[in-house]
């Protein structure tokens, strides 16, 4: 039975690659997903890397980062198509704020203050545009009922 399960997998993995290079039609999939799920995050994460002087080429690996351990799902969203996904982060372990903040902070050199300030600016920006798109659906919703 588990020869039977095994061999079903690599014929499955096989199957479902057609060639050993990605397709066109992906690379043109994949630009338009990244441009899609980070257009909410590029104005903000350029503004905040000026306000604390934060070199603007690692502010987005500095986020990702972040939240591989704060926040597994949106960091799995984010990197769904890049070539280090790890899916591995929407089940591992947690850490505290206090330790992830501090290893990114030792890991790209960024004043712990400052790392964490941006961090909390780039939070609060967050939970302000979930709140904003939970609303525009509760007012699409209750459009849709009177009409």
């Amino acid at each position: 039975m588990k020869i039977f399960l095994f061999v079903a997998v690599i014929l499955v993995a096989g199957c479902s690659r057609n060639s050993t290079e990605p397709s066109k039609k992906s690379a043109e999939d994949e630009s338009e997903y990244n441009r899609l799920v980070w257009e909410k995050y590029n104005e903000p994460l350029v503004l905040l890397a000026i306000k604390y002087d934060i070199d603007t080429s690692i502010v987005r690996p500095v986020f990702t980062e972040y939240l591989k351990k704060q926040d597994p799902y949106s960091y799995y969203v984010l990197t769904y198509y890049t070539v280090g996904n790890d899916t591995a982060a929407l089940h591992a372990p947690r850490e505290s704020v206090y330790k992830t903040v501090h290893r990114i902070s030792n890991e790209y050199s960024i004043d712990v203050k400052v790392l964490s300030s941006f961090l909390f600016d780039l939070r609060t920006y967050n939970l302000l545009n979930e709140i904003d798109d939970t609303s525009s659906d509760i007012l699409d919703k209750h459009y849709e009922e009177k009409h």
